[in-house]
């Protein structure tokens, strides 16, 4: 065999083992934020099917609120991080998004945020130091949403 041809195979053989470890890597990444996510997903599959204050459903649909689905979870746009691995919610509230996800920060740590996306402009993201913070600020949120 030739020296040229050794190297290609090393280096495809490389290529493949590098591929891998970044799948595992990002599979590794993926189930820790879904398992950090666990209490918020929780807690809205608790509250999934209760009403929605008709003011809020106004304003996010001003001509057809009353033909749209009045419980929580007709307000979910997205399941963040998709089935498999769900990492945060995003709902649809007058104006734009909420969104409350779990990251993971360049340092390797969880970052619990949550995120104001208008329609037009930029998003506001707000970092919380903690589960505990983060998920009051979901329970406040849901307050403001939910007929309670």
């Amino acid at each position: 065999m030739s020296n040229t041809l050794s190297k290609i195979r090393q280096r495809a053989s490389q290529t493949g083992e590098s591929q891998m470890l970044e799948k595992e890597t990002k599979d590794t990444l993926a189930m820790k934020r879904a398992k950090a996510a666990e209490p918020l997903l929780s807690a809205f599959r608790e509250i999934q099917n209760e009403f929605v204050k008709i003011d809020l459903l106004k304003q996010i649909w001003p001509d057809d609120f009353d033909r749209r689905n009045d419980r929580l979870a007709g307000l979910v746009t997205e399941q963040l991080g998709g089935a498999q691995y769900p990492h945060g919610i995003k709902f649809l509230v007058p104006g734009g998004f909420r969104s409350f996800s779990v990251d993971i920060s360049s340092d390797g740590n969880l970052c619990y945020t949550s995120a104001r996306e208008p329609h037009s402009g930029r998003a506001q993201y707000i970092s919380f130091q903690n589960e505990e913070q983060w998920m009051d600020f979901f329970y406040k949120t849901m307050a403001y949403i939910l007929e309670v």
